[in-house]
């Protein structure tokens, strides 16, 4: 009998969290969930608040993400989110931040899978 990988992208943590914990529960081991995000994680240094004036760039500010170095920093001028235009309503503007991944038998990927949608996740 087979395994097959599941990625799950989910836009909430909290309903990422929950299908992790079922899958967990329902007796699989291997499921891991983590962040993803298009820029650095973390928060900007003390450095750059506005408070001191030291504010490298409106997407640093916006976006809440640490130093945006030359090679991404165009990337993250024209993030809808940067621009503060991005409806939070808009499910396409939402980012789809937190993967669940799970490794299933075969014989219960169709299982998982419709568990994981329920949830709200894109596989």
């Amino acid at each position: 009998m087979g395994e097959r990988s599941i990625l799950a992208y989910f836009r909430s943590f909290e309903r990422a969290c929950h299908a992790a914990n079922t899958l967990r529960q329902r007796g699989f081991s291997e499921v891991q969930l983590a962040s993803v995000s298009s820029f650095p994680e973390g928060p900007a240094p003390l450095h750059h608040t506005t408070i001191s004036g030291h504010i490298p760039s409106l997407a640093n500010l916006t976006l809440g993400n640490g130093v945006i170095d030359r090679d991404e920093s165009p990337l993250a001028a024209v993030h809808p989110s940067a621009s503060g235009m991005a409806d939070q309503e808009d499910p396409d503007a939402i980012g789809t931040n937190w993967l669940v991944t799970a490794v299933v038998p075969d014989n219960e990927t169709e299982g998982v899978l419709n568990l994981l949608r329920s949830f709200g996740a894109k596989v």
